[in-house]
Protein backbone atom coordinates (compact mmCIF):
# COMPACT_ATOMS: atom_id res chain seq x y z
CA UNK A 1 0.00 0.00 0.00
CA UNK A 2 1.25 3.23 -1.05
CA UNK A 3 2.10 5.86 1.79
CA UNK A 4 -0.66 9.68 1.13
CA UNK A 5 2.10 12.60 0.64
CA UNK A 6 0.85 15.86 1.45
CA UNK A 7 2.90 18.18 0.12
CA UNK A 8 2.94 21.97 1.82
CA UNK A 9 3.31 24.60 -0.73
CA UNK A 10 4.01 28.75 -0.83
CA UNK A 11 5.88 31.74 -0.93
CA UNK A 12 8.83 32.00 1.21
CA UNK A 13 8.57 32.84 4.99
CA UNK A 14 4.71 31.78 5.24
CA UNK A 15 5.52 29.26 7.99
CA UNK A 16 6.16 25.95 6.52
CA UNK A 17 8.88 25.09 8.10
CA UNK A 18 7.38 25.62 11.12
CA UNK A 19 3.88 23.82 9.88
CA UNK A 20 5.81 21.10 9.52
CA UNK A 21 7.50 21.06 12.77
CA UNK A 22 3.96 21.17 14.44
CA UNK A 23 2.31 18.44 12.59
CA UNK A 24 5.26 15.98 13.02
CA UNK A 25 5.48 17.13 16.68
CA UNK A 26 9.52 17.68 16.54
CA UNK A 27 11.93 20.91 15.44
CA UNK A 28 13.10 18.69 12.57
CA UNK A 29 12.67 21.63 9.50
CA UNK A 30 14.88 24.43 9.72
CA UNK A 31 13.06 27.71 10.14
CA UNK A 32 14.73 31.25 9.04
CA UNK A 33 13.97 34.24 8.02
CA UNK A 34 16.03 34.29 4.56
CA UNK A 35 14.20 33.02 1.30
CA UNK A 36 15.95 29.98 0.19
CA UNK A 37 16.64 28.11 3.16
CA UNK A 38 14.61 24.80 2.58
CA UNK A 39 16.19 23.64 -0.55
CA UNK A 40 15.29 19.47 -1.08
CA UNK A 41 11.90 18.50 -0.61
CA UNK A 42 12.28 16.43 2.97
CA UNK A 43 9.90 13.56 3.86
CA UNK A 44 8.62 13.06 7.25
CA UNK A 45 6.23 10.78 8.18
CA UNK A 46 3.40 11.52 10.44
CA UNK A 47 0.21 9.86 12.31
CA UNK A 48 -3.17 11.43 13.18
CA UNK A 49 -5.93 9.19 14.58
CA UNK A 50 -3.58 6.04 13.39
CA UNK A 51 -3.68 7.16 9.58
CA UNK A 52 -0.15 7.80 8.11
CA UNK A 53 1.09 9.92 5.86
CA UNK A 54 4.28 11.67 4.45
CA UNK A 55 4.48 15.47 4.78
CA UNK A 56 6.86 16.97 2.49
CA UNK A 57 8.24 20.57 3.24
CA UNK A 58 8.96 22.38 -0.06
CA UNK A 59 11.31 24.98 -1.01
CA UNK A 60 9.78 28.49 -1.12
CA UNK A 61 7.94 28.75 -4.31
CA UNK A 62 9.18 31.87 -6.17
CA UNK A 63 8.57 30.88 -10.03
CA UNK A 64 12.22 32.41 -10.62
CA UNK A 65 11.22 35.82 -10.00
CA UNK A 66 14.75 35.97 -7.72
CA UNK A 67 17.53 34.84 -9.88
CA UNK A 68 19.98 35.25 -7.08
CA UNK A 69 18.54 32.74 -5.01
CA UNK A 70 20.85 29.88 -5.73
CA UNK A 71 19.18 26.75 -6.85
CA UNK A 72 15.71 28.13 -6.94
CA UNK A 73 15.03 26.65 -10.60
CA UNK A 74 15.95 23.38 -8.95
CA UNK A 75 13.82 24.01 -6.39
CA UNK A 76 10.40 24.30 -8.34
CA UNK A 77 11.44 21.59 -10.67
CA UNK A 78 11.32 19.39 -7.77
CA UNK A 79 8.27 21.08 -6.31
CA UNK A 80 6.26 20.24 -9.39
CA UNK A 81 7.34 17.06 -9.36
CA UNK A 82 6.00 16.52 -6.04
CA UNK A 83 2.48 18.13 -6.91
CA UNK A 84 1.71 15.50 -9.63
CA UNK A 85 1.92 12.61 -7.33
CA UNK A 86 0.50 14.34 -3.78
CA UNK A 87 -2.90 13.20 -2.25
CA UNK A 88 -2.95 16.80 -1.00
CA UNK A 89 -1.82 20.17 -1.36
CA UNK A 90 -1.62 22.63 1.42
CA UNK A 91 -1.28 25.80 -0.02
CA UNK A 92 0.11 28.18 2.57
CA UNK A 93 -0.44 31.61 2.68
CA UNK A 94 0.36 34.47 5.41
CA UNK A 95 -2.70 36.62 7.04
CA UNK A 96 -0.45 39.41 7.93
CA UNK A 97 0.60 40.31 4.47
CA UNK A 98 -2.88 39.44 2.46
CA UNK A 99 -2.62 38.07 -0.79
CA UNK A 100 0.52 38.91 -2.66
CA UNK A 101 1.47 38.75 -6.43
CA UNK A 102 3.64 35.92 -5.30
CA UNK A 103 0.47 34.04 -4.01
CA UNK A 104 -1.27 34.99 -7.26
CA UNK A 105 1.17 32.93 -8.98
CA UNK A 106 1.34 30.02 -6.80
CA UNK A 107 -2.50 29.74 -7.00
CA UNK A 108 -2.04 29.66 -11.22
CA UNK A 109 0.36 27.28 -10.71
CA UNK A 110 -1.80 25.07 -8.56
CA UNK A 111 -4.97 25.35 -10.07
CA UNK A 112 -3.57 22.39 -12.43
CA UNK A 113 -4.41 20.27 -8.94
CA UNK A 114 -7.25 22.02 -7.31
CA UNK A 115 -9.04 18.86 -6.37
CA UNK A 116 -5.96 18.31 -3.97
CA UNK A 117 -5.20 21.77 -2.48
CA UNK A 118 -6.21 22.51 1.42
CA UNK A 119 -5.79 26.49 1.19
CA UNK A 120 -4.56 26.91 4.74
CA UNK A 121 -4.21 30.53 6.45
CA UNK A 122 -1.18 30.86 8.48
CA UNK A 123 -0.39 33.24 11.42
CA UNK A 124 -4.09 33.58 12.48
CA UNK A 125 -3.61 34.14 16.27
CA UNK A 126 -6.11 36.93 17.17
CA UNK A 127 -9.88 37.41 16.19
CA UNK A 128 -8.98 40.57 14.28
CA UNK A 129 -7.04 38.07 11.70
CA UNK A 130 -9.50 35.89 12.15
CA UNK A 131 -11.87 38.44 10.14
CA UNK A 132 -9.43 38.60 7.35
CA UNK A 133 -9.25 35.20 6.44
CA UNK A 134 -11.98 35.48 4.46
CA UNK A 135 -10.26 37.89 1.97
CA UNK A 136 -8.62 34.75 1.20
CA UNK A 137 -11.30 33.09 -0.73
CA UNK A 138 -10.53 35.16 -3.62
CA UNK A 139 -7.54 32.57 -4.68
CA UNK A 140 -10.55 30.39 -5.37
CA UNK A 141 -9.95 27.13 -3.78
CA UNK A 142 -13.32 27.08 -1.55
CA UNK A 143 -12.95 27.86 2.55
CA UNK A 144 -9.67 28.67 3.80
CA UNK A 145 -8.95 26.89 6.89
CA UNK A 146 -6.81 29.18 9.94
CA UNK A 147 -4.16 28.09 11.53
CA UNK A 148 -1.01 29.86 13.49
CA UNK A 149 1.74 26.98 13.05
CA UNK A 150 3.69 29.09 15.76
CA UNK A 151 1.15 28.92 18.41
CA UNK A 152 -0.45 25.14 17.50
CA UNK A 153 -3.69 26.50 16.83
CA UNK A 154 -6.32 25.11 13.66
CA UNK A 155 -3.49 22.61 13.59
CA UNK A 156 -6.09 19.34 14.99
CA UNK A 157 -9.08 20.60 12.86
CA UNK A 158 -5.99 20.95 9.73
CA UNK A 159 -4.90 17.02 10.28
CA UNK A 160 -8.59 16.05 10.39
CA UNK A 161 -8.98 17.39 6.87
CA UNK A 162 -6.28 16.27 6.23
CA UNK A 163 -6.91 12.70 6.40
CA UNK A 164 -10.54 12.22 6.38
CA UNK A 165 -10.14 10.06 3.27
CA UNK A 166 -6.86 7.92 4.70
CA UNK A 167 -7.72 4.30 6.54
CA UNK A 168 -6.71 3.66 9.60
CA UNK A 169 -3.97 1.54 10.44
CA UNK A 170 -4.60 -1.59 12.94
CA UNK A 171 -3.56 -1.02 16.80
CA UNK A 172 -0.65 -3.44 16.14
CA UNK A 173 0.69 -1.39 13.28
CA UNK A 174 4.56 0.47 14.04
CA UNK A 175 5.84 3.74 12.62
CA UNK A 176 7.51 4.12 9.78
CA UNK A 177 10.61 4.71 11.26
CA UNK A 178 9.95 1.65 13.40
CA UNK A 179 10.10 -0.75 10.79
CA UNK A 180 12.86 0.94 8.45
CA UNK A 181 16.43 0.33 8.28
CA UNK A 182 17.59 4.22 9.15
CA UNK A 183 20.49 4.56 7.74
CA UNK A 184 22.62 8.29 7.63
CA UNK A 185 24.83 9.33 4.76
CA UNK A 186 27.81 11.36 5.94
CA UNK A 187 30.91 13.20 5.00
CA UNK A 188 32.30 16.76 3.91
CA UNK A 189 30.58 18.56 1.52
CA UNK A 190 30.49 17.88 -1.93
CA UNK A 191 31.99 14.32 -1.88
CA UNK A 192 28.46 13.44 -3.48
CA UNK A 193 26.09 12.44 -0.42
CA UNK A 194 22.64 13.36 -2.38
CA UNK A 195 23.89 11.92 -5.53
CA UNK A 196 24.51 8.75 -3.55
CA UNK A 197 20.97 8.38 -2.35
CA UNK A 198 19.90 9.38 -5.60
CA UNK A 199 21.61 6.58 -6.90
CA UNK A 200 20.17 4.29 -4.55
CA UNK A 201 16.72 4.65 -5.12
CA UNK A 202 17.00 5.29 -8.27
CA UNK A 203 15.11 8.71 -8.21
CA UNK A 204 16.32 12.40 -7.85
CA UNK A 205 14.64 13.46 -4.92
CA UNK A 206 18.01 15.65 -3.66
CA UNK A 207 19.06 18.58 -5.47
CA UNK A 208 22.45 18.03 -6.86
CA UNK A 209 24.93 20.64 -7.54
CA UNK A 210 28.95 21.23 -7.87
CA UNK A 211 28.99 24.24 -5.68
CA UNK A 212 29.54 22.59 -1.90
CA UNK A 213 26.75 23.38 0.79
CA UNK A 214 23.90 22.44 -1.64
CA UNK A 215 21.73 20.36 1.47
CA UNK A 216 21.34 22.61 3.89
CA UNK A 217 18.87 20.32 6.22
CA UNK A 218 18.88 16.21 7.02
CA UNK A 219 16.65 15.44 4.34
CA UNK A 220 15.03 12.06 4.63
CA UNK A 221 13.91 9.65 1.53
CA UNK A 222 12.02 6.63 2.13
CA UNK A 223 12.49 3.35 0.06
CA UNK A 224 11.99 -0.34 -0.15
CA UNK A 225 14.63 -2.94 -1.70
CA UNK A 226 14.05 -6.72 -1.30
CA UNK A 227 11.54 -6.55 1.27
CA UNK A 228 13.18 -4.51 2.88
CA UNK A 229 12.51 -0.57 3.91
CA UNK A 230 14.89 2.04 4.16
CA UNK A 231 14.74 5.31 5.72
CA UNK A 232 18.11 7.15 4.00
CA UNK A 233 18.81 10.88 5.49
CA UNK A 234 20.84 12.84 3.50
CA UNK A 235 22.90 15.26 6.05
CA UNK A 236 24.35 18.11 5.49
CA UNK A 237 27.89 18.60 4.96
CA UNK A 238 30.14 19.16 7.67
CA UNK A 239 33.05 21.07 7.63
CA UNK A 240 35.63 22.36 10.08
CA UNK A 241 33.62 24.53 12.68
CA UNK A 242 36.26 27.82 11.49
CA UNK A 243 34.43 27.53 8.43
CA UNK A 244 31.02 27.76 9.17
CA UNK A 245 29.54 30.95 7.69
CA UNK A 246 26.66 31.66 9.03
CA UNK A 247 23.67 30.41 11.51
CA UNK A 248 21.94 28.44 9.20
CA UNK A 249 25.33 26.50 8.36
CA UNK A 250 25.82 25.85 11.94
CA UNK A 251 22.06 24.36 12.45
CA UNK A 252 22.74 22.33 9.52
CA UNK A 253 25.89 21.10 10.88
CA UNK A 254 24.08 20.41 14.27
CA UNK A 255 21.28 18.51 12.64
CA UNK A 256 24.04 16.47 10.50
CA UNK A 257 25.19 15.53 13.93
CA UNK A 258 21.73 14.46 15.23
CA UNK A 259 21.04 12.22 12.37
CA UNK A 260 23.91 10.18 12.64
CA UNK A 261 23.17 9.80 16.37
CA UNK A 262 19.72 8.63 15.44
CA UNK A 263 20.63 6.18 12.76
CA UNK A 264 20.87 2.26 12.81
CA UNK A 265 23.93 2.29 10.32
CA UNK A 266 26.05 5.58 9.04
CA UNK A 267 28.17 5.44 5.80
CA UNK A 268 30.96 7.83 5.41
CA UNK A 269 31.66 9.16 2.33
CA UNK A 270 35.04 9.70 1.15
CA UNK A 271 36.47 10.82 -2.10
CA UNK A 272 39.92 9.60 -3.60
CA UNK A 273 41.09 13.05 -4.68
CA UNK A 274 41.23 14.47 -0.90
CA UNK A 275 41.09 10.93 1.07
CA UNK A 276 40.83 10.94 5.00
CA UNK A 277 41.93 14.87 5.33
CA UNK A 278 41.65 15.99 8.95
CA UNK A 279 37.49 16.60 8.45
CA UNK A 280 36.88 13.05 7.29
CA UNK A 281 38.80 11.52 10.28
CA UNK A 282 36.62 14.09 12.59
CA UNK A 283 33.43 12.94 10.89
CA UNK A 284 34.41 8.87 11.17
CA UNK A 285 35.35 9.50 15.20
CA UNK A 286 31.80 11.37 15.54
CA UNK A 287 30.41 8.11 14.10
CA UNK A 288 32.42 6.01 16.13
CA UNK A 289 31.79 7.88 19.62
CA UNK A 290 28.66 8.21 19.28
CA UNK A 291 28.68 3.90 18.99
CA UNK A 292 26.96 3.72 15.37
CA UNK A 293 27.50 0.93 12.97
CA UNK A 294 29.26 2.26 10.00
CA UNK A 295 30.31 1.43 6.51
CA UNK A 296 32.98 3.64 4.80
CA UNK A 297 31.74 4.51 0.87
CA UNK A 298 34.76 5.75 -1.29
CA UNK A 299 32.84 7.81 -3.42
CA UNK A 300 33.95 8.94 -7.46
CA UNK A 301 35.75 5.24 -7.81
CA UNK A 302 34.99 6.15 -11.25
CA UNK A 303 37.61 8.92 -11.55
CA UNK A 304 40.82 7.33 -10.43
CA UNK A 305 42.61 3.92 -11.27
CA UNK A 306 40.46 1.30 -10.22
CA UNK A 307 42.48 -1.79 -9.34
CA UNK A 308 42.72 -4.49 -6.80
CA UNK A 309 46.03 -2.93 -5.74
CA UNK A 310 44.46 0.44 -5.52
CA UNK A 311 41.60 -0.22 -3.84
CA UNK A 312 44.14 -2.54 -1.25
CA UNK A 313 46.31 0.97 -0.66
CA UNK A 314 43.35 3.32 0.03
CA UNK A 315 41.99 0.69 2.96
CA UNK A 316 45.99 0.08 4.37
CA UNK A 317 46.05 3.69 4.54
CA UNK A 318 42.93 4.74 6.33
CA UNK A 319 43.27 1.59 8.54
CA UNK A 320 46.96 3.55 9.84
CA UNK A 321 45.43 6.69 10.36
CA UNK A 322 42.73 5.03 12.32
CA UNK A 323 42.77 1.60 13.85
CA UNK A 324 39.37 1.35 14.61
CA UNK A 325 38.52 1.02 10.84
CA UNK A 326 39.72 -1.95 10.83
CA UNK A 327 36.31 -3.28 12.55
CA UNK A 328 34.50 -1.65 9.49
CA UNK A 329 33.89 -2.46 5.65
CA UNK A 330 34.85 -0.25 2.84
CA UNK A 331 33.12 -0.22 -0.21
CA UNK A 332 34.28 1.65 -3.63
CA UNK A 333 32.29 2.45 -5.94
CA UNK A 334 30.45 5.81 -8.08
CA UNK A 335 26.97 7.41 -7.46
CA UNK A 336 27.21 9.05 -11.06
CA UNK A 337 27.61 5.31 -12.59
CA UNK A 338 25.81 3.51 -10.28
CA UNK A 339 28.75 1.22 -8.70
CA UNK A 340 29.00 -1.00 -5.75
CA UNK A 341 25.56 0.24 -4.48
CA UNK A 342 24.26 -3.27 -4.80
CA UNK A 343 26.82 -3.96 -1.47
CA UNK A 344 25.40 -1.27 0.40
CA UNK A 345 22.05 -3.26 0.52
CA UNK A 346 23.53 -6.54 0.71
CA UNK A 347 25.40 -5.11 3.85
CA UNK A 348 22.86 -2.63 6.01
CA UNK A 349 20.61 -5.68 7.11
CA UNK A 350 23.42 -8.37 7.84
CA UNK A 351 25.49 -4.93 10.05
CA UNK A 352 21.61 -3.64 11.74
CA UNK A 353 20.74 -7.28 12.71
CA UNK A 354 24.14 -8.26 14.16
CA UNK A 355 24.64 -5.38 16.24
CA UNK A 356 21.11 -6.16 17.67
CA UNK A 357 22.23 -9.90 18.56
CA UNK A 358 23.12 -10.87 22.48
CA UNK A 359 25.35 -12.89 24.33
CA UNK A 360 24.96 -14.52 26.99
CA UNK A 361 26.70 -14.02 30.55
CA UNK A 362 27.78 -17.66 30.93
CA UNK A 363 29.24 -17.03 27.05
CA UNK A 364 31.42 -13.93 28.10
CA UNK A 365 32.38 -15.75 31.40
CA UNK A 366 34.03 -18.31 29.05
CA UNK A 367 35.66 -15.74 27.15
CA UNK A 368 37.14 -14.72 30.14
CA UNK A 369 38.17 -17.98 31.10
CA UNK A 370 39.52 -18.88 27.62
CA UNK A 371 41.17 -15.61 26.72
CA UNK A 372 41.55 -12.81 29.54
CA UNK A 373 43.37 -15.06 32.12
CA UNK A 374 45.32 -16.24 29.84
CA UNK A 375 46.33 -12.66 29.09
CA UNK A 376 45.34 -10.82 31.84
CA UNK A 377 45.70 -6.86 32.03
CA UNK A 378 49.50 -6.21 33.04
CA UNK A 379 49.88 -5.43 36.80
CA UNK A 380 50.47 -2.00 37.30
CA UNK A 381 51.86 0.06 40.35
CA UNK A 382 52.50 -3.02 42.00
CA UNK A 383 48.50 -3.88 41.93
CA UNK A 384 47.60 -7.37 39.91
CA UNK A 385 44.60 -6.28 37.45
CA UNK A 386 41.78 -8.78 37.69
CA UNK A 387 38.88 -8.60 35.68
CA UNK A 388 36.09 -11.10 37.63
CA UNK A 389 32.87 -11.24 34.78
CA UNK A 390 31.68 -9.21 32.13
CA UNK A 391 27.66 -8.88 31.05
CA UNK A 392 26.45 -7.49 27.67
CA UNK A 393 23.53 -4.83 29.10
CA UNK A 394 22.50 -3.13 25.84
CA UNK A 395 22.32 -3.91 22.11
CA UNK A 396 22.26 -1.44 18.96
CA UNK A 397 24.99 -1.10 20.05
CA UNK A 398 26.21 -4.33 21.64
CA UNK A 399 27.50 -2.52 25.02
CA UNK A 400 29.84 -5.15 27.26
CA UNK A 401 30.60 -4.02 31.18
CA UNK A 402 33.55 -5.42 32.68
CA UNK A 403 33.95 -5.85 36.70
CA UNK A 404 37.41 -5.04 37.52
CA UNK A 405 39.38 -4.86 40.44
CA UNK A 406 40.91 -1.79 39.71
CA UNK A 407 39.01 -0.23 36.35
CA UNK A 408 41.62 2.76 36.95
CA UNK A 409 44.30 0.88 36.14
CA UNK A 410 43.50 -0.74 32.62
CA UNK A 411 45.01 1.14 29.93
CA UNK A 412 43.56 2.40 26.63
CA UNK A 413 45.56 -0.24 25.23
CA UNK A 414 44.33 -3.16 27.18
CA UNK A 415 40.79 -2.05 26.11
CA UNK A 416 41.88 -2.45 22.00
CA UNK A 417 43.04 -5.48 23.04
CA UNK A 418 39.23 -6.64 24.70
CA UNK A 419 37.71 -5.23 21.87
CA UNK A 420 39.79 -7.36 19.74
CA UNK A 421 39.72 -10.32 21.12
CA UNK A 422 35.59 -10.11 21.89
CA UNK A 423 35.15 -9.48 18.01
CA UNK A 424 37.07 -12.81 17.29
CA UNK A 425 36.18 -14.52 19.93
CA UNK A 426 32.38 -14.20 18.95
CA UNK A 427 32.71 -13.64 15.65
CA UNK A 428 30.99 -10.17 15.45
CA UNK A 429 30.21 -8.79 12.26
CA UNK A 430 32.85 -6.06 10.53
CA UNK A 431 30.74 -2.92 10.36
CA UNK A 432 29.10 -3.12 14.03
CA UNK A 433 30.28 -1.02 16.75
CA UNK A 434 31.16 -2.16 20.50
CA UNK A 435 31.07 -0.06 23.41
CA UNK A 436 32.94 -1.40 26.56
CA UNK A 437 32.81 -0.11 30.17
CA UNK A 438 34.74 -1.15 33.17
CA UNK A 439 32.71 -1.36 36.51
CA UNK A 440 34.80 -1.50 39.88
CA UNK A 441 34.08 -4.60 42.69
CA UNK A 442 36.02 -5.56 45.22
CA UNK A 443 38.21 -8.66 45.76
CA UNK A 444 36.52 -11.66 47.10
Amino acid sequence: MKIPEVLIVGRPNVGKSTLLNRIIRSRKAITHDNPGVTRDISYFPAKWNKKEFFILDSGGVLFSRIADIYLQAKVEEQVKAASEGAYKILFLVDVDTGITPMDKEVAAFLRLHKDKVILVVNKVDNVARKAEVSDFYKLGFGDPLPVSALHNSGIDELLDVITEDISALPDNTGDLYDSSYRISIAGRPNVGKSSLINALINEEKMIVDEYAGTTRDSVDAFFKYADNKYVFTDTAGMRKKARIKNDIEYYSVLRSGRAIKSADLVIVVLEPETYMCEQDKRIINLVLESGKNMIVMVNKWDLTARTDLARKKLIEEARALMPPLNYYPFIFGSALLRLGLGKIFKMVPRITEAGESRISTSELNQFIENVIKRTPPPAKRGRHIKIYYAAQVEISPPVFVFFVNHPGLIEKDYLRYLEKKIRHFFGVLDGVSIKIYLKGKKSV
